[in-house]
């Protein structure tokens, strides 16, 4: 694993130490939806977006109090073609709700893998539930860890 905040870091981040990004959430083409995975696109200027790739982080929605943990993917989308640009897509674990518009602040703590290119959607459904499932393992480890002698579940913004 590779903490995105320094790459030969062996454990997690201080909550203040995060690598931030912040954008407005716009329409995208719809596929995450269409195969079961809804992302919200963020608006963030490219030259902000760290190494392509498959991320763990957390989310705060504006005007939400709750810090919501999330999958997110950063590049181009590649099994659907590279003639799309660099992009920050975030699915938000155990989330229904309606992004639209909303300003969201992404923090990202672990690149999870590089961005891969593979033969089909079904493909990429079955190693995006993985991503999913090692993602919740990550933050059941971080609940049961703590900062500062604080839980990380006790945390406010937790």
């Amino acid at each position: 694993m590779v903490w995105a905040h320094d790459p030969s870091a062996a454990s997690p981040p201080p909550v203040d130490g995060m690598t931030g990004l912040s954008g407005t959430v716009v329409h995208g083409q719809g596929r995450g939806t269409g195969l079961g995975f809804p992302t919200a696109n963020i608006d963030c200027p490219t030259h902000q977006l760290p190494a392509d790739g498959i991320y763990a982080g957390v989310v705060h929605v504006e005007h939400d109090p709750v810090l919501r943990s999330a999958v997110m993917s950063v590049g181009s989308n590649p099994t659907f073609g590279n003639h799309l640009s660099r992009r920050l897509e975030v699915h938000l674990i155990d989330f229904d709700g309606d992004l639209y518009g909303q300003r969201l602040v992404v923090d990202l703590l672990l690149r999870m893998r590089p961005m891969e290119r593979y033969d089909g959607a079904e493909v990429m459904v079955q190693q995006a539930l993985a991503d999913l499932e090692r993602c919740r393992a990550l933050f059941a480890a971080l609940n049961a860890q703590s900062y500062d002698g604080v839980p990380v579940r006790d945390l406010e913004c937790w």
